[in-house]
């Protein structure tokens, strides 16, 4: 027909836009749909498509404008212009413009397309009401029982925000809505997609003994696509929750000899144990409570004795021991000493790089110190014996010396002994002298195993790790850096070594230079939701650095991330209805939940404003606009941080006490440092827009914060307990400093003329005077100055890194204040000029010029760090101690340390640059 010819040449002529917008070319999809619109001006689809190329060119201004005109004017409904739609709202994160795009489209015309398109929109904007009331009319329409599930799911999802309401009405409403499907398929259940409903509906109503029943009825099996192993640890937890321990306990018995390598699988020793002593626990008599425990204590022997090659039965010894000294029934003879035991699973599986972490949740088992040393002895003999053994078969270099071992039980047995001893606070127990010369032991001792590369690798760290703790905890800097030069021989020497890497990450931020953690992060390949999770180790990098160019890249590149996360999350909901994957649906939710409250997210929205604000933004609008963020409240304490501290392992079980705490601190200095700078500019939006009382109010609230701030943190940085921690912000240096008393006088000089309501003298007298901003900044300058005269010490890391840090935060502080100058002229003068207000107008000249001179002088004490660091560059950073290490590793470090200072070096040269060309601009 000529309808059809007509629609086959206007997907012709778009196939073109398709395929450029297909391709990230939004510039030739901009121009291949204007050449459309030229012949076919009302082709709707063309313009949608045309403001998905101007979005996707940052030119929002215009599409949006194309996007209201095509919608008001929208009448026929066609499915290439509602998804043109939904791609221009998705990339507006937009979502719930495309519910109100398809609930008009099923008003016009309600067939089943356009219904599921407005189910799953409300499902990417968790709409649960919605949701339900489609899948009903949907089902009405178009009968089906995928249909009809996914309302009774969007039931259960309301129950889950609203528990109270859940428990009462939506519950037993979803219950019913099963039992009549259940009804219909005449008493019996036609896929998994029901019975996983009807299992998390029981769960939700805390009927776990029906649901496992339901799991072991006769058709679930069948039904079901978990293994059995899974099925089986599934209807455990559901038994256990229900507390029936004896059939927990018969279950799990059986479950353990089902397959050869089911006694592997330690969740079922975790039930076991658990009924076993919950069983001994409810029972009265001491020999009814043995008769549970030897029930337990015979599964574990007969585990070990028919399945000697795996480690899951030796591991449920240990955890059988740990809760029998808990409860104060373990008898050594019969159960097994525990020293002995641990000593035993070493000999057995030493050779196993797991073979430490598998150990390290019972090396407490040992109790006091002498039964601890009894451990170590006991590993030592066998790192003896492994060394005898490969060295009557060790090879011979051309000049009749070893050559380095290849035998795997050496090296690991090497590599335990010392993960061992530190884990019971050996090396933190050590003095100064025996920890500095365990650091040379552990790095001879690499060179050995050098022929096992992740062994190799694995002592590295560990000496890199001892380095750190003579800098800690002795305050030796040196050591700092030579860790540094250490874990840079690891990275170089084994590409898979990732730990080495994440480790210098951290280090890097700590000094300053954003470009080495980038190049860092590159080799690890960190994407997606590790950005989130290990985004902490490289955060603060660009600012501690004074790379503003570079921390605006950083801090926008994470905000993109989060937006496309969030819609990538959405569609992985959406996926999840669609593929009936309902068991899925609530933790995807809580995940993309957790994202949109990630304290990272958070922080990088406000540190991307700080540094816009202050530096990239010149149209005075422009900053007020980004000053003043959303209107929304933040909730600061409702924040998840999802950042991982576990990725690097601690070396000891003090510290990793110490990580847990420092994990907390970590978040709230995060908080406090971004809840500060959003205050400050809020004040300042207030200042240019807002009312006095508003203005009073939020300058109340910094005064309250800054107060908190400087009683919670100390002006000197404590360095964190290890490697594992997020790089300190350097909060306390920066309120207990002279950062923020220029800034913060303006801002309360500012709101006091205002309140002057308009008269001239009032307004220029309670501005403050130039010359009290010129002490100011003389302070802010001179505390730059003593720290590029502080020549390195054995206590002092990279003076010149620490004097970038301060620049940065000096930078900072001068370049708001040009801005906050900006803001109240527009303010108490306005945009024009006028030659009304000449006090004003002259006092604020003065502290402009003031502001500017200060800029200056910042930057000719940065010009002597430049000159320092190209003059006398081998004096700007710690030497290597040749006389300390061996020949072998001096030449390793002393290769290192040539890279590694020249990339220090260049970081904080362009990093003055930047900055000062910043202050000039």
């Amino acid at each position: 027909s000529l309808v059809m010819s007509a629609k086959a040449v206007e997907e012709r002529r778009l196939r073109l836009v398709y395929d450029a917008l297909d391709n990230y070319n939004a510039k030739a999809a901009l121009k291949e749909s204007e050449k459309v619109l030229k012949k076919h001006p009302g082709m709707q689809t063309a313009k949608v498509l045309r403001a998905l190329a101007l979005i996707r060119l940052e030119r929002l201004t215009e599409a949006v404008q194309i996007l209201e005109e095509v919608q008001a004017n929208l009448d026929d409904y066609e499915e290439s212009t509602l998804q043109a739609f939904v791609h221009c709202f998705k990339e507006l994160n937009q979502p719930e413009r495309i519910c109100e795009l398809y609930a008009k489209a099923v008003a016009a015309k309600p067939d089943e397309n356009y219904y599921s398109h407005l189910f799953m929109s409300y499902a990417r904007v968790c709409n649960y009401k919605d949701q339900q009331k489609t899948a009903l009319a949907l089902n009405r329409i178009a009968p089906s029982q995928p249909y009809y599930l996914w309302a009774v799911m969007s039931v259960i999802m309301q129950a889950t925000e609203n528990p109270e309401m859940g428990k009462k009405m939506l519950l037993p409403l979803a219950e019913k809505m099963l039992t009549k499907i259940y009804d219909e398929n005449k008493q019996e259940w036609k896929n998994s997609q029901q019975i996983e409903l009807n299992v998390l509906v029981l769960e939700k109503q805390g009927r776990k003994s029906e649901a496992a029943d339901l799991l072991e009825s006769p058709g679930a099996a069948a039904l079901l696509t978990p293994t059995a192993g899974m099925l089986l640890i599934r209807v455990l937890q559901l038994r256990a929750d229900a507390k029936q321990w004896a059939v927990v306990l018969e279950k799990a018995e059986e479950g353990l000899w089902k397959t050869e390598a089911a006694v592997d699988q330690w969740l079922l020793w975790v039930h076991l144990l658990d009924a076993a002593f919950a069983l001994a626990e409810e029972a009265g008599e001491m020999e009814e409570k043995m008769k549970f425990i030897d029930r337990a204590f015979a599964a574990v022997v007969k585990a070990c004795e028919t399945a000697p090659t795996y480690r899951g039965p030796y591991m449920a010894h240990f955890e059988f021991v740990a809760r029998a000294q808990r409860v104060g029934v373990h008898d050594p003879e019969k159960h097994g000493d525990a020293v002995a035991l641990l000593v035993a699973y070493a000999r057995r599986f030493h050779s196993k790089p797991t073979c430490f972490i598998d150990l390290i949740k019972w090396l407490h088992m040992a109790g006091s110190e002498e039964r601890q040393a009894e451990v170590e002895a006991g590993i030592s003999a066998i790192v003896d014996e492994e060394m005898k053994k490969s060295l009557e078969t060790r090879e011979k270099g051309d000049d009749d010396t070893d050559l380095p071992t290849t035998s795997q039980a050496e090296c690991w047995s090497i590599v335990l002994h010392e993960r061992v001893r530190r884990w019971y606070g050996r090396e933190v127990a050590a003095g100064p002298q025996e920890r500095r010369s365990r650091v040379l032991r552990l790095a001879r001792s690499q060179l050995h195993v050098s022929g096992v590369p992740q062994a190799a690798a694995s002592l590295t760290l560990l000496a890199a790790e001892g380095a750190y703790l003579c800098y800690r905890l002795d305050g030796d800097a040196r050591a700092l850096y030579e860790a540094m030069l250490l874990l840079e021989t690891a990275a170089r020497a084994h590409s898979e070594d990732y730990l080495a890497r994440l480790i210098l990450m951290h280090l890097y931020t700590l000094l300053g230079v954003p470009s080495r953690m980038r190049a860092l992060s590159e080799q690890l390949d960190i994407k997606m939701v590790q950005r989130d999770s290990l985004g902490h180790l490289g955060f603060h990098a660009a600012e501690i650095g004074g790379h503003v160019h570079f921390g605006s890249i950083h801090y926008t590149s994470l905000g993109e991330f989060y937006d496309l996360a969030d819609r990538e999350i959405s569609e992985c909901i959406v996926s999840a209805y669609k593929n009936g994957s309902f068991a899925q649906i609530e933790g995807v939710v809580g995940m993309r939940r957790r994202m949109r409250k990630s304290i990272m997210a958070v922080a990088a929205d406000v540190a991307n404003r700080w540094i816009s604000a202050a530096f990239s933004l010149k149209v005075i609008e422009h900053v007020v606009t980004i000053m003043k963020g959303d209107e929304d409240p933040a909730e600061w304490e409702s924040l998840s941080d999802n950042r991982d501290y576990t990725i690097i392992p601690a070396c000891d079980q003090q510290l990793a006490d110490e990580i847990k705490q420092y994990g907390t601190t970590a978040r709230e200095e995060m908080i406090d440092l971004s809840r500060l700078r959003h205050l400050i500019m809020r004040v300042s939006a207030a200042v240019a827009r807002g009312s006095i009382e508003a203005g009073r109010g939020l300058f109340a609230n910094l005064t309250e914060q800054l107060a908190h701030c400087k009683a919670t943190y100390t002006e000197e940085q404590t360095p964190p307990p290890g490697f594992a921690n997020t790089p300190p912000a350097f909060l306390g240096e920066w309120v207990h400093g002279p950062f923020l008393a220029p800034l913060l006088r303006l801002l309360s000089g500012a709101l006091d003329a205002i309140e002057a309501g308009g008269d001239e003298k009032g307004e220029a007298e309670r501005l403050p005077s130039e010359t009290e901003m010129s002490s100011l900044y003389s302070s802010l300058v001179a505390a730059i100055g003593a720290a590029i005269d502080t020549p390195p010490t054995r206590n002092t890391v990279l003076p010149l890194s620490t004097a970038m840090r301060l620049s940065s935060r000096a930078a900072q502080s001068i370049a708001f204040c040009r801005q906050l100058l900006r803001i109240i002229s527009l303010r108490l003068v306005g945009e024009k000029t006028t030659a009304s207000k000449k006090a004003v107008r002259d006092s604020l000249a003065a502290l402009s010029e003031a502001t500017r001179r200060a800029g200056d002088e910042l930057g000719e004490q940065m010009e002597r760090a430049r000159e320092r660091l190209e003059q006398a560059q081998d004096e700007c950073f710690p030497t290597v101690d040749e006389a300390f290490w061996n020949v072998e590793w001096a030449a390793l470090l002393l290769s290192e340390k040539k890279e590694v200072d020249v990339t220090i070096a260049r970081a904080h040269t362009s990093a003055i640059q930047e900055l000062q060309a910043c202050l000039k601009s």
